[in-house]
Parts: structure tokens; sequence; C-alpha cells
């Protein structure tokens, strides 16, 4: 198998699944029939700015690092979807983004953007109105999508 396949295929059972370690992630991949060992899983998650982060069912998990990527299209990368909602736009990111999302956004200084609130995966932009609303979010779609 060669290492894009396996990378891809780490990249969707991280996403998908709560690590705590290394380890956890090698026995995963040899259960899916990948012969892999834990130092080439360091290699990997070391070439694809994997992070450790908390956990919502066990105590850490494994997140791609967006923020500090070094990719052009980190946020882009990070972005699943942008709805509109009145004032509000939410935007949905792939597990352990929306925060840096929302910090990339709050750096922009859209105007019309009152704030932002962001969880795990989900991130709250209010606007003034809901006029202003639809000008912002045809602005994050240009930017994020």
């Amino acid at each position: 198998m060669k290492k894009s396949e396996r990378q891809e295929i780490l990249l969707k059972i991280i996403e998908e699944n709560e690590f705590d370690t290394q380890n956890d992630l090698v026995d995963k991949l040899n259960l899916l029939g990948l012969n892999v060992t834990q130092a080439t899983i360091s290699r990997d998650i070391k070439d694809l700015n994997i992070v450790k982060t908390s956990g919502k069912q066990k105590k850490y998990r494994y997140a791609v690092n967006f923020e500090n990527s070094n990719e052009n299209n980190v946020y882009k990368n990070a972005v699943v979807s942008i709805k509109l909602a009145q004032n509000l736009i939410v935007i949905k990111t792939h597990e352990g983004n929306a925060n840096a999302v929302a910090s990339f956004i709050d750096k922009q200084l859209i105007d019309g953007v009152l704030g932002t609130l962001a969880g795990d995966d989900n991130l709250l932009i209010i606007a003034e109105n809901n006029e202003t609303a639809g000008s912002v979010k045809e602005k994050l779609d240009e930017i994020l999508l």
C-alpha cells in the first residue's frame, strides 16, 4: 500500500474515532488489514500535522491541526459547510478545528460581524442584522469555500 493511501485511511479513522494512544491507532489500522508499526504511524502523524486534543468519549483524540499547517488552504480544508439563519451564520468544521477557524475569521475584521463563538466542530457568527448577515456569509463563502 502506498504511503498516501495509508495516510488517507489514517485521516478517516481519526475523524470517525477517538484514540488515546498511537498504539490504539496501530491496533485499529492492523485490524483493517494494514500492517503498520507505531514508528510508521508516528511519522504519518508528523507529516499530516496531527495533534492530540481533548476527547468527548475518551480522554484524548487525534485531530488535524489546521491552524499551524503550512498549506495555503488550511481553513478551506477545515470547513465543511456555512449556513445562514437570520442574523446568525453557522459554520460546521472538521472536529477540533472550530476555534482555529473562529480565530482566522476574527483576524479578517469583516464588516458587520459582532462576534464569534466556537465549540469543537461548530462555529456561530453573530452579524449586526439579517441584511448584514447575508453579505458576511457571501464573504465567508469566498474565503472559506
